[in-house]
This record gives structure tokens, C-alpha cells and sequence, in this order.
């Protein structure tokens, strides 16, 4: 399955395809339709980009909770050993 970063350049590209599609349709109305769904495919794109900033944002944060554990793990051993004298 495609990650975010991913799928949003495929929806980009979709949008692409769309606007050159727009370009050489004869038709007044279906050309409005291709740039719609242009549009759409950028929203969906920008929306991917998004959650995968969110993504690493929470990796991230998961990261330093775990680091943050770990050294509070290591302060309460390092007491236990002061206080044991």
C-alpha cells in the first residue's frame, strides 16, 4: 500500500492528467468537469501530504516519550543506588 507522501504525488499526477485533458476536450462542459476533478485530486493531495507530516510528527513524538521513559528509568535506578549508601 502506497504511504501518504506516495499517494499524494499519484493524486497530483491524476490532477495533471485531468488539466490536459481539459485542454484538448472540445466540449465547454466536460472540460469544467476535468478541471473540477483536477481541483478535487489537489485537495486529496494536499490532504495526503498533510497526514504525512502528521505521521512523522507522531513517530516523532512516540520517539522522544520512549527516550523520555528511559531516562527517567535510569534517574530512578541511579537514586535507588544513592539512596542504598
Amino acid at each position: 500500500m502506497l504511504d501518504a507522501r506516495n499517494r499524494a504525488e499519484h493524486y497530483r499526477d491524476l490532477a495533471e492528467e485531468c488539466r490536459r485533458r481539459a485542454i484538448t476536450t472540445l466540449s465547454s462542459r466536460m472540460k469544467e468537469r476535468y478541471l473540477l476533478v483536477a481541483k478535487d485530486y489537489l485537495l486529496l493531495a494536499d490532504g495526503m501530504e498533510q497526514a504525512h507530516f502528521i505521521e512523522r510528527a507522531v513517530e516523532g513524538s512516540k520517539q522522544c516519550i520512549e527516550s523520555s521513559r528511559l531516562l527517567m528509568a535510569q534517574l530512578d535506578r541511579l537514586q535507588a543506588f544513592e539512596n542504598s549508601d
